[in-house]
């Protein structure tokens, strides 16, 4: 066997076993939210979107079994909260929500979350996929400088 036919052939073979990654191109990461007490808290998401799509994607939605409703939500610099329709996932790029100001809200939660547990949630995107990803119920998150949690006024 020629090497030129080898390479060729090797190159298709990694191309193929590649593709079904490409065509969707997002991952997640550093999925996780904090502890509750009880039923009827709230919670927010926050995770890491790694975008190596050949297009600019968008997050869409997300539903959890564990809450009544979920939402996506940005907060701004002086830490008003509010809802968004959709959340955009730069180009060949990462998107921290925590950093970005965006995270996923639980609303109603229908019992306590326990540190330790994984809780599924489903992301919806624009371009139509969904995607199934676990989330760590942890208390060892980034911190958040004093004052600035919006969760510790807002009310849902």
């Amino acid at each position: 066997m020629n090497l030129r036919y080898f390479m060729a052939s090797a190159a298709v073979a990694l191309s193929l076993s590649a593709a079904p990654a490409l065509s969707h191109g997002l991952g997640v990461e550093s999925a996780w939210t904090g502890a509750t007490r009880v039923a009827g808290e709230n919670a927010a998401v926050y995770l890491t979107i790694v975008n190596d799509a050949f297009h600019v994607q968008y997050l869409l939605s997300a539903a959890a079994a564990v809450a009544q409703r979920v939402e996506l939500h940005q907060t701004d610099e002086i830490s008003v909260m509010k809802r968004v329709e959709k959340i955009e996932i730069p180009l060949s790029d990462n998107l921290n929500m925590r950093q970005a100001g965006f995270h996923i809200m639980l609303i109603g939660l229908k019992r306590p979350l326990i540190l330790g547990e994984k809780l599924p949630i489903t992301l919806k995107f624009g371009d139509g996929q969904v995607q199934q990803s676990s989330v760590m119920v942890s208390d060892d998150g980034p911190p958040i400088p004093a004052g600035k949690n919006p969760h510790d006024r807002a009310r849902h």
